[in-house]
């Protein structure tokens, strides 16, 4: 796979992306476009990566939603049988 640099990507596909786009290496290491030794970009960041970020914050609310949920649904429940 190729190793290239942030700026040498926007550069060769006429883009403006952002250091937040993409992950990039800690290290650096050789940019194939340019030459020099820099930070390369390892692969481009999706909805996936954000959801795994706030993953231990949505779990909970989605727990409680759940639990408050589960009364309101078996009084509806109730009240459906009785009506028959």
């Amino acid at each position: 796979m190729a190793e290239f640099c942030l700026d040498c990507l926007n550069k060769m596909n006429n883009t403006n992306y952002t250091k937040k786009d993409f992950v990039i290496s800690k290290e650096p290491d050789l940019c194939e476009g340019c030459g020099e030794l820099k930070s390369v970009i390892i692969a481009k960041r999706s909805i996936h990566y954000y959801l795994w970020r706030v993953r231990y914050l949505v779990l909970p609310i989605w727990i409680i939603l759940r639990l408050l949920y589960l009364p309101i649904y078996l009084i509806k429940l109730y009240f459906i049988k009785r009506r028959k």
